[in-house]
């Protein structure tokens, strides 16, 4: 299964049957059983990663990313746990993370020439160490692993900038040895047993050491001495043509014939070759710290089609052709001619400067005598030459006013990059470096000859300009055939060559002084940019102060202008809600008068609702009361007939008594009449017994005449008081009803107000409110109702205990008036004792 990235890959780490690989702008990690995707950390243009690998021994992820910032993940979680600042390494732009096996240390290194020491358990420095003095920067570091160092990995391999590897004791803080070629190491990478050391030079070489030759410490290592590949170390190259000592301008020339141009992998090397390029890299040190040229600030505004880091490495070559030759400042055509060479060289700055200076001294040639014009003699070689070998072109030319100054010096001054593709060019280029200087001139008559038809066909200005101005249809092979038959066939006379020194590589060690230019132009061009510059600082502090101006007159204009237009939006906002709330007012007082007509129909609902609950309790207490006064006339009338029936059985009985008291009494009158005869002595008790007989009658007629006055008086007090008790109990309910109707009406009154606030400031749910209005009240209205139904059944059940009362009391008159009742034998005992002893 095949995962693509996004963007190169530049690192790959594996921790766990994981594989980690980083680009500039994401990171992803691979399940190696699977090869499926387990994360990926994608970021924006605007960041960039440094690097990404897996720690050592907890697997977690060490991030550092473009600002220098170092973020540490969770390998599982991918939860962010640590972030380090780049303050605390004092703001040194890193380049390189080391980190030990062990997973306890780690290395931090990059522009400059001190390896910070980071512990890993307290996540602080432990210590700074500066560098020899021959390091400025480290490109690269990697640990050596050894079998018994228990992970600490002791020995560190430092690759810096110059192409140069040293080997470094930690513990002891010295460099062991280092390994330095002529030509640059460029990259290198260590074996997982600590054994072997690859390296790869720029030239395309591949050398690998033995690692423990260069770690030993002898006293010879501790001076930090050059020391030479031993003996046993392997060799390996790419697939390059030979090796670049071995390379012969012969064999290249056939290879150039065969083909046409040379293998494009290879043509940087190939042209490092052929010009002979020394390498000095010392020298191009030296040029190279002066720094960047103020004469090319504004180099990007002149061409804005190039990328920052054309525009980047742009500036430094030509800050370092002015360096070389000061002439170089003032050289307006320099960025288009050394642009396509740029291209060619552009990881590698110092053989980009060398072979441009190289071109400069050799096929460049007077270019500059009359700078700032045109080499007026380099196009007089030129038209020479087609004088010599088309003169009708020449004449056709000529009749046109069309000079050396269109058809030749355009294609000069940018190196012919501006009317061939990229392709045709390096083709172009690798014929003319392959040749002698005055090639270069052939070709640009060539070119001219090789288009000829196009050429006679055209009678204005403007359309030769366009024709050397822009990319045509061009067969290189025919175009690359003249120029070598115009080298070899014009006349010596007019040849290029008699004017043209050879080619002269440049020397090792230092660089040769360019004088092929008038002194005078650059004192005046020195002292017209001091001018200019001054001139340019007056002009862009006037610029400043104006743009200033400017914006703040353009801050205040917006300022007035956003016034004026906020007060218009004010002003039609006020109209707005003049406007608004004239409709709202109008539709508040019609809400009003609404609310009034509702208020009025629920005051006239509510007043009927009243009525007719006041009428169902009246109708409900009437006939409560009615049958309450029935049952209580009911109650009454029984009553009336058991005591009219316990009256007839008083008077039954004592109709008895009477009965037996007269029996008794003719008995004793029999036994007066008999006892005559005895004489006085019984006339005493006779008169006593006549005097009990008439008290005895007198008796019985006041009770004959108190129950008559009982049963009257009964008859009349028991229909009285019931009469005022039912009109007391009347009068109570009545006053309790409107009571609890007052009650009820100014809770209703409450309610009502309470719901009319809320109809005013929420009339969009007026119909909803109303309606639930109506339902509270309603139930309201049967909780009143429900109320004094309660409170009238309460009355009810006191008007029955107050019968109840009245029963109890008329059963005591009752039995008071059966005690009145009673015979006079129970209340005389003397009468008793007399019957007694009389018997």
């Amino acid at each position: 299964m095949m995962v693509v990235c996004t963007y190169p890959v530049k690192h790959i780490s594996f921790a766990n049957e994981q594989c980690l690989t980083s680009s500039v702008y994401e990171a992803i990690i691979f399940d190696l059983k699977t090869c499926t995707k387990v994360h990926e950390l994608s970021l924006q243009c605007e960041t960039a990663l440094k690097q990404v690998t897996f720690m050592p021994i907890t697997n977690d992820i060490l991030i550092c990313f473009c600002d220098d910032f170092i973020h540490v993940w969770k390998s599982k979680t991918f939860e962010r746990y640590k972030q380090i600042l780049p303050t605390e390494w004092n703001q040194i732009s890193l380049r390189c993370i080391a980190i030990t096996r062990n997973g306890t240390s780690m290395i931090l290194a990059g522009y400059s020439s001190s390896l910070i020491v980071f512990s890993l358990d307290t996540w602080q420095i432990l210590r700074i160490l500066n560098l020899p003095a021959g390091i400025n920067s480290v490109k690269s570091i990697q640990f050596i692993s050894q079998e018994h160092d228990g992970g600490a990995n002791k020995f560190l391999i430092i690759l810096s900038t110059d192409g140069v590897i040293y080997f470094l004791d930690m513990e002891n803080s010295i460099v062991l040895s280092k390994i330095q070629k002529e030509v640059e190491i460029i990259s290198f990478t260590c074996s997982p047993n600590g054994v072997h050391l690859a390296c790869v030079l720029h030239s395309g070489e591949v050398n690998v050491y033995k690692i423990a030759q260069y770690i030993e410490q002898t006293e010879v290592t501790k001076k930090s001495t050059n020391v030479e590949p031993a003996r046993g170390n392997l060799r390996l190259f790419l697939p390059v043509p030979k090796q670049t000592t071995d390379l012969d301008l012969n064999k290249l020339r056939g290879i150039l014939t065969e083909y046409g141009e040379y293998p494009e992998s290879y043509r940087s090397l190939i042209w490092t070759k052929i010009l002979q390029l020394p390498n000095n890299q010392q020298c191009y040190r030296t040029l190279s710290n002066k720094g960047l040229s103020t004469h090319f600030k504004n180099l990007e505004q002149k061409y804005p089609m190039m990328s920052k880091s054309a525009i980047r490495n742009m500036k430094r070559l030509l800050s370092n052709l002015g360096n070389w030759c000061s002439i170089f400042y003032y050289v307006d055509f320099i960025p288009l001619f050394a642009f396509p060479f740029l291209k060619i060289f552009e990881n590698d700055p110092l053989t980009c400067f060398e072979a441009v200076i190289s071109i400069i001294l050799n096929w460049c040639q007077h270019w500059f005598e009359y700078i700032p014009y045109p080499p007026m003699n380099i196009l007089v070689m030129i038209e020479s030459v087609l004088k010599d070998q088309d003169p009708q072109l020449i004449s056709h030319l000529a009749k046109y006013n069309v000079t050396s100054h269109l058809y030749a010096w355009p294609l000069l001054e940018v190196a012919f990059s501006e009317i061939l593709s990229i392709k045709d060019w390096c083709a172009l280029w690798d014929n003319i470096l392959s040749n002698e200087p005055s090639f270069l001139l052939m070709v640009v008559a060539a070119y001219s000859i090789v288009s000829r038809s196009v050429l006679l066909s055209m009678t204005t200005i403007e359309e030769f300009e366009i024709f050397y101005h822009q990319q045509n249809p061009t067969n290189m092979k025919k175009l690359i055939n003249k120029a070598q038959y115009l080298l070899n066939n014009t006349s010596p006379s007019n040849h290029p060559r008699q004017y043209l020194k050879d080619f002269t590589p440049l020397p090792k060690g230092s660089y040769p002084v360019f004088d092929g230019f008038p002194k005078i132009v650059t004192e005046c061009e020195d002292t017209s940019f001091k001018n200019v510059m001054e001139t340019e600082d007056r002009i862009l502090k006037l610029e400043e102060e104006v743009s200033k101006y400017k914006v703040s007159e353009e801050e205040r204009q917006k300022d007035m202008e956003r016034r004026e237009e906020e007060a218009k939006r004010l002003q039609l906002l006020e109209d707005l809600y003049q406007e608004k709330m004239l409709k709202e007012k109008e539709r508040i007082d019609k809400q009003r008068l609404q609310l009034s007509r509702i208020r009025t129909s629920l005051h006239e609902k509510q007043a009927e609702s009243l009525e007719i609950s006041r009428k169902r309790i009246e109708e409900i207490n009437l006939k409560e009361r009615q049958r309450e006064l029935s049952k209580m006339l009911n109650d009454i009338d029984q009553s009336n007939i058991q005591a009219d029936f316990e009256i007839q059985q008083t008077e039954e009985e004592l109709s008895k008594h009477y009965v037996e008291l007269l029996k008794q009494k003719e008995q004793l009158e029999s036994l007066l009449l008999e006892a005559n005869a005895e004489g006085s002595l019984l006339s005493k008790k006779s008169r006593t017994i006549d005097q009990q007989r008439q008290q005895l009658n007198k008796e019985l007629d006041e009770i004959r005449r108190n129950i008559q006055r009982s049963r009257i008086t009964s008859k009349v007090k028991v229909p009285m008081s019931i009469l005022v008790l039912n009109d007391q109990i009347q009068n109570l309910d009545f006053a309790a009803a409107k009571e609890m109707a007052q009650k009820q009406q100014n809770l209703t009154q409450h309610h009502a107000n309470m719901k009319l606030l809320k109809m005013e400031n929420d009339t969009k749910e007026l119909e909803k409110d109303v309606q639930r209005l109506l339902n509270k009240l309603t139930n309201v209205k049967v909780h009143e109702a429900r109320k004094i139904m309660s409170q009238l059944n309460e009355s009810v059940v006191d008007r029955k205990e107050w019968i109840e009362r009245e029963k109890q009391l008329l059963r005591i008159k009752v039995q008071m008036t059966s005690v009145v009742d009673t015979p006079p034998e129970y209340y005389y005992p003397e009468k008793r004792n007399v019957s007694v002893n009389i018997e």
